[in-house]
């Protein structure tokens, strides 16, 4: 900022009063731009913050629109990611699921990421495939139980 010829800046004095508008201005200036510069920096924020956003879950792919402030929100109680409402309590359960180990939001996060992987590659696809797989699987379970009784 220039000194204009009728502005007096004295040391260890007060600024003029219009100085000190033209701080203000300044300021003003200053957070309006960091404002939409944080707005372009995020790309999931829009101008108008009750406009609603569509975002995908990242652990079910579940589309959902929500309002920045709450996607802000879920981001910052699992590390940074996106979940929906379903997936964030199956995280939830997970950390609460054996008291005697703690685990973190972000390994539960990844647990529960990976089961949903699991069951889209295969669920999913092939139904009748992953209830064959599961019946298999109690049946293994029965005889490994049988042989352990005798």
């Amino acid at each position: 900022m220039q000194n204009t010829s009728d502005e007096q800046v004295l040391p260890h004095h007060q600024p003029s009063p219009k100085k000190n508008q033209d701080l203000r201005r300044v300021f003003s200036d200053i957070t309006d731009e960091s404002n939409e510069i944080m707005i372009k920096g995020r790309h999931s924020l829009s101008i108008n913050p009750n406009e609603a956003e569509r975002v995908e879950c990242v652990c079910c792919g579940f589309i959902e629109d929500c309002t920045p402030a709450y996607i802000f929100n879920t981001r910052q109680a699992h590390c940074g990611e996106w979940v929906c409402g379903l997936c964030s309590e199956a995280v939830k359960e997970q950390m609460s699921r054996d008291s005697s180990r703690k685990i973190t939001v972000g390994e539960a996060l990844g647990l529960h990421m990976d089961f949903c992987k699991k069951f889209n590659k295969t669920t999913r696809v092939n139904p009748k495939l992953s209830l064959a797989s599961t019946m298999r699987d109690i049946a293994r379970r029965s005889i490994q139980y049988r042989q352990g009784q005798h």
